[in-house]
């Protein structure tokens, strides 16, 4: 009997990801993978975000995520401003942080529940 082969592709299609940390490098790193290798197959991917001192986290996620060196890959391939409108229709930011109660998603949890099929923390 021949083994199966691991296809990561198959195995995140349809998927919808919560991924905390995405402000940080390995963040970073991971949503633009994530993004540009199986973009096409992924489902929604939930970016927890913890707003700024004076920005929103949606605003916090576009100049520190969207804008920064690890999704240089994705721009190349798509060009800036398509790369820009795709990640941010692929994403959804959620403003909260990890190191409170529930992620400080205590309002959202009903609106998560049954949406997401992998946690990436």
């Amino acid at each position: 009997m021949e083994p199966s082969v691991l296809s990561v592709s198959d195995a995140l299609a349809g998927k919808r990801v919560l991924l905390t940390g995405s402000t940080g490098f390995l963040g970073k790193v991971t949503l633009s993978m994530l993004l540009h290798r199986y973009g096409e197959v992924l489902g929604r991917v939930w970016a927890l975000v913890r707003r700024g001192s004076s920005t929103s986290a949606d605003a916090r996620f576009a100049e520190k995520v969207v804008r920064s060196e690890p999704f240089q890959p994705l721009r190349d391939h798509r060009g800036d401003q398509e790369a820009e409108a795709f990640v941010l229709e692929r994403c959804r930011v959620l403003d909260g942080d990890i190191t409170d109660p529930l992620l400080g998603l205590s309002a959202e949890l009903q609106m998560l529940t049954g949406q997401v099929d992998i946690v990436v923390n």
